[in-house]
């Protein structure tokens, strides 16, 4: 598969972005303003790759290969991702990486820009994945307060629904995308701040671009608009792509002293105050483990509220085929 791969994404040719970390920690803003560089093209989260190619592999013919294809046009409608493709485009593909490069590829053809990145949270589980179909492929991980996370997702219509379950899933996805950069290299994997990015935005940006391999521009430091509103299935509910204006807001980090209970900041702490200390950020030491009964209360609410919410916005069909192959050990649950 090297080889086919090497087509879409030669070694001597830059190779596509992604923007991965937890939920809620910078990656919008980060999207937004990588956005705004006359080279780079992003357009709404994804959310297929690893989906699609646990599913499928390589296509060996035009059956297949179209067969590859509607199931990316198929996710792509479900997230009102912004090209316009048919199963029949993908009939010349003969690599995974072709299929998966060509929506990007054709969204950067439509607003005019070289180059081709995506933001999808998630797939900082799925970096070694992604690296294999695009060897060239750099990723951004950036890193904010788990603390703020979790209170910013609280405010959103999409992952943990609990103090508990966001300091377990903020700890997981760090430490995914930390183990990356060690087994890739600084040079693939590159770690961002959210707090240095709002309070230093252009020396970070400059940095962030260096190891893009592009050159720099004033326009990075202004946030693009966003292209408009995702959705989570084709006849769903819409979710807006949030957008705070063009300006980097400063204010956004260290929320948690103030948003935070001192039950809640205990909880957090209990489960990831290791990590938090690891990484620099402040701890008050009050971090107590949870009982069993608590965590039994807690999955019960975090599992009643999710399944209503991919009812609700129209999800639940693409949401429990996922467990399906998460169950038949093709990749992680999210």
């Amino acid at each position: 598969m090297d080889s086919e791969c090497r087509e879409t994404a030669p070694p001597s040719a830059p190779g596509p972005i992604f923007i991965v970390g937890c939920w809620r920690s910078g990656t919008t803003l980060l999207r937004d303003l990588l956005r705004s560089h006359p080279n780079l093209a992003f357009g709404l989260e994804s959310e297929f790759i690893p989906w699609v190619t646990a599913r499928h592999g390589d296509p060996t013919d035009v059956r297949t290969a179209r067969r590859l294809g509607q199931d990316i046009c198929r996710r792509l409608a479900a997230q009102n991702y912004p090209v316009d493709l048919t199963a029949a485009d993908f009939d010349h593909c003969r690599s995974a990486a072709q299929a998966v490069a060509l929506p990007f590829e054709r969204f950067a053809e439509q607003v005019g820009k070289p180059r081709w990145g995506d933001k999808t949270p998630f797939y900082v589980e799925h970096i070694d994945q992604i690296h294999e179909l695009f060897p060239t492929a750099k990723f951004l991980h950036i890193v904010r307060d788990g603390r703020d996370c979790a209170l910013s997702i609280r405010e959103r219509p999409f992952g943990p629904n609990t103090i508990f379950h966001a300091a377990r899933i903020w700890r997981r996805y760090v430490q995914k995308g930390r183990q990356a950069r060690r087994r890739l290299g600084p040079e693939v994997v590159h770690e961002v701040r959210f707090e240095r990015l709002v309070a230093e935005p252009e020396p970070v940006l400059r940095r962030i671009v260096e190891f893009v391999d592009e050159p720099w521009h004033e326009a990075t430091l202004r946030r693009s608009p966003p292209l408009g509103k995702r959705k989570v299935a084709k006849f769903g509910r819409p979710l807006p792509d949030p957008f705070h204006g063009s300006q980097i807001r400063p204010d956004r980090a260290q929320r948690w002293p103030n948003g935070m209970t001192d039950e809640e900041q205990a909880i957090f702490e209990g489960i990831a105050g290791d990590l938090l200390d690891e990484l620099g950020y402040t701890t008050r030491g009050i971090g107590r483990a949870a009982s069993r009964w608590e965590r039994a209360a807690w999955r019960l609410e975090n599992d009643t509220k999710r399944i209503w919410r991919h009812a609700q916005y129209g999800s639940l069909g693409f949401r429990l085929w996922d467990e399906v192959l998460r169950f038949a050990g093709r990749f992680p649950s999210r």
